[in-house]
């Protein structure tokens, strides 16, 4: 703890990791890439687009999904078929 706390606002800092994770299991449960993006939990994670995009090419060179945006088309292919799957062979 800092001796004088500020009361100053930082941004977060989002790891690969937790975003995947986030990812994965909205993407599991809506079914559908566009609305696990559109999700609320970025917008309360502080996620920015460009750190989306960041984000995204990271996880696809380190193999997690297959991901391409042209335009408003976007393919989207996660390498495992849920969280855990990824959590287990994804991580290791």
């Amino acid at each position: 703890m800092e001796r004088h706390p500020r009361n100053e606002i930082r941004r977060l800092w989002l790891l690969p990791e937790p975003f995947a994770f986030f990812l994965l299991w909205l993407w599991g449960r809506e079914g559908s890439f566009l609305e696990a993006e559109r999700d609320e939990i970025w917008e309360i994670l502080q996620l920015t687009d460009q750190l989306r995009e960041e984000l995204l090419s990271e996880g696809e060179v380190r193999g997690w999904w297959r991901y391409q945006r042209l335009g408003g088309i976007v393919e989207f292919q996660p390498q495992f078929s849920n969280p855990e799957e990824w959590l287990y062979h994804g991580l290791a």
